[in-house]
């Protein structure tokens, strides 16, 4: 009732989390995730708002997890759109990286490439861990294959093999395919000298 006759209170922020914590841990996760979400669009200046802005992504993630079809692929989303909210919004924020990361591999299982690569590479101007650059690069080099953009594949593997010795063997081998796909594609263009090179 606080929240729908006051909703500018002073303490609506605090009342809307404890309200989305009680949802999340009765099970309603896709409703703790909505009040998150709405508790950090509606005053993006509070102290709290970035925090009630990550909760609703880890709920949207909880959720996918949780469910399958298209009741997962519809929490997929949400945690995207979320996840671009928290990142636009609070770009200071200790896990926006990790938000941009887990979106990107959201975008790449949802199968929306073009999306999955511009996150990914939006991510890796801000990621000077090692471990971070391995996820966002992956992503990359996955949903260029997808697309048949060799050429962005094997950028973004070369950069793989760098900076990943565990999975170094399956990198090398998926960059050996994209080089070898774009002098069959040089070649099908009769661009023998192009296509002598990749092979």
């Amino acid at each position: 009732d606080l929240l729908r006759w006051s909703p500018q209170d002073a303490q609506a922020m605090r009342t809307s989390l404890l309200y989305a914590d009680t949802l999340l841990d009765a099970g309603s996760t896709g409703e703790a995730a909505a009040q998150y979400q709405a508790a950090a669009a509606r005053d993006v200046q509070h102290p709290l708002a970035a925090e009630a802005a990550y909760a609703a992504v880890q709920a949207w993630q909880t959720l996918a997890r949780e469910t399958k079809g298209g009741e997962r692929e519809d929490a997929l989303r949400q945690s995207v759109a979320a996840s671009l909210f928290l990142a636009d919004r609070f770009p200071a924020h200790a896990q926006w990286l990790r938000a941009v990361g887990v979106a990107s591999g959201n975008l790449h299982d949802l199968g929306e490439h073009r999306e999955a690569i511009a996150l990914a590479q939006r991510g890796l101007g801000h990621a000077p861990d090692t471990a971070q650059r391995v996820e966002l690069l992956d992503v990359a080099a996955s949903s260029s294959l997808a697309l048949n953009d060799y050429a962005g594949a094997e950028a973004a593997l070369t950069a793989l093999v760098q900076a990943d010795a565990a999975s170094r063997a399956r990198n090398v081998e998926r960059l050996a395919l994209a080089v070898y796909r774009q002098g069959e594609a040089a070649r099908a263009a009769s661009d023998l000298r192009a296509a002598a090179e990749q092979f």
